[in-house]
């Protein structure tokens, strides 16, 4: 079949082929709402159905969300006009049916996107076609139909892809503008702006492109220069655009004081805020040219985009540069934002497409002269060379596309989670979750929620009682993938794996950096009951003494001595206390057991342990640990799971391996007393060469959500050798909840002179307070910590 015989099925083909790749997987999720904006979306077209037309909210305009509850109103009309029974029965209780199963009404939402969507599609191929002919056309809408964000946004009920949609329609009738100038076309135009501004504020910078038609078609007609703007087409252009924005958001004139206030707030939002929890570490317009045009044209079509520009200013053609002006100028004002998100590029996907279908065709002009010169059969080298060369470009966008959507098409993590949770923890369980979690039955469970849970805080939540809690990468690798930006709600997340155990993670086939609000990493944390949930929390004293030997290149000696006074194992065993070693890539590259027995009683441990192990490399994580099983353990969980509780000791580095030795001594102490003392210390002592270093930590729930206060907590440190005592402030001043106190924790580093290896360790404070026993207040207080045995030479 030659290509002629072809054209006339180009549009047929492109609406098949958009219709099956936009509703493979539109039913994602269902019945649970995951993406947030569906909900927020869903609710304000409830409430228009409810008899409140006014959204409240206007960080997005009102057009698509009354769209939603019309196609709804009619949903509830038809089924009972048909006389179906249950949520059809009446408008009440369809209204309230939502509630039970939302399935119908985000499904229906959905498909209005969806058939916008393939409208946008099909408006492109038309462009292309009245541009630069149907094969161009074919070309931008294959393009656009692979795009990987605007086919993921083309799944939501959310506005984004209804508002390119009109954005094309617009942009269509500027080029009749230029070509025309006819009233109507102006008309169209400012409707179809209008409509794209009061769907998604969208429309608004079609402006650009269409001064650029009447300018070009001022000066083709060798017309004065001031019919550029005053045209009576600009004034009706305006007007409509103007009169279609308030039909569509007729509160943003009804509510004025409202719409200013969300409309202000978007735009701080954008230009200085920036997203919650997003990193302004990487520019944003180096973010776009690095992820923007390969997620809404493709990795390798993007090249086509970069050709297309490149051609369009070295053989400028008058409707290129107006194809141009537009996504080229909002792509450079949107590098300038704080914001970022490869969506905020999804109006300029179907030009950008387009862009880049007109250089391929560039290409494939040149690439035939080429032919041409070396007397090669043109036509069958072209069509040969085209069709290897598109498959090419386009695989990895229908690659990524197809995987996309059959992921949508299999059980969300959070789902198989809900799942998990609900089979594995036993109701009335007190459960901790954040935003784009398991949507877990609040009547089932007792939840406390956070939108991230790092605005809680994890000795708050053990004063709770909280038992488990749940985090998703969706909100928590905001924080961890910039800890330098975001320190403190880094540190929380970090905090969870150090003093919480990570029973169950729930992880998807595919995790894409850009792929967001679908199948997160889901991770659930059983938080200990006892006062300090963390290493080594279930010992009242714990310390440790550790020498790395180098023998010679390829082998070390480490010597490790313990002692440590268990608690009474009322809520959990434990067992195997242990040295461990990571490199830097997190692979485990030894593990030497100190303790390998069950602690059964509260006497105290002691033991020695020498024993020779590999080539060290810097980047070595030190950590020590212990298993614990929990006592009281849920129905489906194996009873005889042990779970690591462990801390990171140290992490080596490239100047430490100069050093034939490295020392560390580790202190814990659980600090209780008549006087109401409820807290703990940490103190890690490391050498290589030159002085100890000393790290030191005081913290507990008391110190810091209770009623408690200690004035100047120290530490003391006595030398054998030199009889040399050192005392030194953990922190000075009031330390505790108490509401003149500095909430805890506090934590020292320093470095430690004149002490030699042989030296005793005492903590103390000058005053305690707990409200609760004011009678009892007093100081100072001095306690001897018992150091681990001596190493032997």
């Amino acid at each position: 079949m030659t290509r002629r015989k072809i054209e006339p099925w180009l549009p047929w083909i492109i609406l098949i082929l958009a219709l099956g790749v936009r509703l493979w997987g539109i039913n994602f999720s269902l019945p649970f709402i995951y993406h947030v904006d569906e909900e927020r979306f869903a609710q304000i077209s409830l409430n228009y159905l409810r008899g409140d037309l006014n959204p409240h909210f206007f960080h997005v305009p009102s057009l698509y969300t009354y769209a939603v509850a019309g196609l709804w109103k009619l949903y509830y009309l038809i089924g009972h006009a048909l006389g179906s029974a249950g949520q059809f029965a009446s408008f009440p209780e369809f209204l309230n049916h939502f509630s039970r199963n939302p399935t119908g009404y985000i499904l229906l939402g959905r498909l209005l996107t969806v058939l916008l969507s393939v409208g946008t599609i099909l408006a492109v191929y038309h462009l292309g076609k009245y541009l630069a002919g149907p094969w161009v056309g074919a070309l931008g809408a294959l393009a656009l139909i692979f795009s990987p964000e605007h086919n993921k946004i083309s799944h939501y009920l959310v506005p984004d892809a209804p508002m390119v949609f009109f954005l094309v329609l617009s942009y269509f009738q500027v080029f009749k503008i230029y070509e025309r100038g006819k009233m109507r076309h102006f008309i169209w135009s400012g409707l179809f702006a209008g409509l794209a501004f009061t769907t998604k504020y969208g429309g608004h910078f079609l402006v650009l492109p269409l001064i650029l038609a009447q300018a070009f078609r001022t000066q083709e007609k060798k017309e004065s220069w001031w019919k550029v703007f005053l045209n009576p087409g600009l004034f009706l252009w305006g007007l409509t655009f103007l009169v279609v924005f308030f039909l569509g958001t007729p509160y943003a004139w009804l509510d004025r004081a409202t719409f200013w206030r969300d409309f202000r707030w978007q735009s701080a939002h954008l230009f200085s805020l920036g997203h919650f929890g997003s990193s302004t570490a990487q520019p944003a317009w180096l973010f776009y040219l690095q992820y923007g045009l390969a997620e809404n044209t493709g990795f390798l079509f993007q090249f086509l985009v970069y050709a297309g520009l490149l051609f369009s200013f070295l053989r400028p053609r008058r409707q290129n540069l107006i194809l141009v002006s537009f996504p080229l100028v909002l792509f450079l004002l949107t590098g300038t934002w704080k914001t970022r998100a490869t969506r905020y590029l999804l109006p300029l996907a179907p030009f950008f497409c387009l862009i880049g279908a007109i250089g391929f065709s560039y290409l494939l002009a040149y690439l035939q002269r080429f032919f041409n010169k070396i007397k090669i059969s043109g036509r069958l080298a072209l069509e040969i060379t085209t069709t290897a060369a598109l498959l090419i470009i386009l695989l990895p966008s229908v690659w990524k596309v197809s995987r996309f959507n059959y992921s949508l098409t299999q059980e969300d993590t959070r789902t198989t989670a809900k799942h998990w949770i609900e089979a594995n923890i036993p109701a009335g369980t007190r459960l901790a979750l954040e935003s784009y979690c398991p949507q877990v039955s609040r009547q089932r469970y007792r939840v406390t929620y956070r939108h991230a849970l790092y605005q809680a805080d994890l000795e708050w939540l053990l004063r709770r009682r909280i038992e488990y809690i749940i985090v998703s990468d969706i909100m928590y690798a905001r924080f961890t993938r910039y800890p330098q930006e975001f320190p403190s709600e880094a540190r929380f997340y970090q905090t969870l794996d150090e003093k919480a155990i990570l029973v169950k993670t729930f992880k998807p086939r595919w995790d894409e950096y850009l792929l967001d609000l679908h199948n997160p990493t889901i991770k659930i944390y059983r938080l200990s009951r006892l006062p300090d949930p963390g290493f080594p929390g279930n010992f009242g004293a714990f310390s440790e003494r550790l020498r790395l030997q180098k023998i010679d290149e390829n082998k070390w000696e480490i010597a490790a001595s313990l002692l440590a006074f268990p608690l009474e194992p009322k809520e959990e065993a434990v067992k195997n206390i242990y040295l461990r070693g990571e490199d830097k890539n997190g692979q485990e590259i030894f593990l030497v057991p100190l303790y390998p027995a069950e602690i059964k009683t509260t006497e105290k441990v002691s033991c020695f342990l020498s024993q020779k192990i590999g080539h060290i490399s810097p980047g070595l994580k030190l950590y020590i640990g212990y298993e614990i099983k929990f006592l009281r353990q849920p129905w489906l969980q194996e009873p005889a799971a042990f779970w690591p509780k462990e801390m990171k000791l140290a992490e080596i580095t490239a100047a430490d391996l100069t050093n034939p030795c490295l020392e560390f001594i580790f202190y814990y102490q659980s600090v209780s007393g008549d006087r109401g003392e409820d807290y703990f210390q940490k103190i890690t002592f490391r050498r290589s060469s030159g002085p100890w270093l000393m790290k030191a930590s005081i913290y507990g729930g008391e110190l810091r959500w209770g009623n408690d206060s200690v004035l100047n907590p120290w530490i003391e440190i006595k030398d054998h050798e030199s009889q040399n005592m050192q005392r030194i402030p953990l922190f000075s001043g009031l330390l505790g909840g108490a509401e003149a106190a500095t909430k805890a924790p506090a934590e020292i580093e320093t470095a430690l002179s004149n002490v030699s290896s042989n030296f005793m360790v005492s903590i103390g404070y000058d005053y305690y307070t707990d409200l609760d026993l004011a009678e009892k207040a007093g100081g100072p207080r001095t306690i001897n910590l018992e150091p681990p045995p001596e190493l032997k030479k």
